[in-house]
């Protein structure tokens, strides 16, 4: 199992869903929706910061109302 605190600052589209858990078919839908977290493009290449990810996932969290 992958322990993804040791994965690099920059992750393949493959090691980004794996830190998600959903497909990387869904992280390239997002993209072409121009939706889903941040990501660079250097050529035909997309990689995503880690950090990126998490700034994200703290976006879309859903407050509930015993947080509120």
């Amino acid at each position: 199992m992958t322990r993804y605190e040791d994965l690099p600052e920059v992750l393949t589209p493959e090691e980004a869903a794996g830190f998600l858990r959903i497909s990387p078919e869904t992280l390239r839908t997002w993209r072409h929706l121009g939706e889903g977290p941040r990501y660079l493009k250097m050529g035909r290449v997309v990689r995503y910061h880690r950090a990126d990810l998490k700034v994200w996932l703290g976006k879309i969290a859903v407050e509930t109302a015993a947080r509120k």
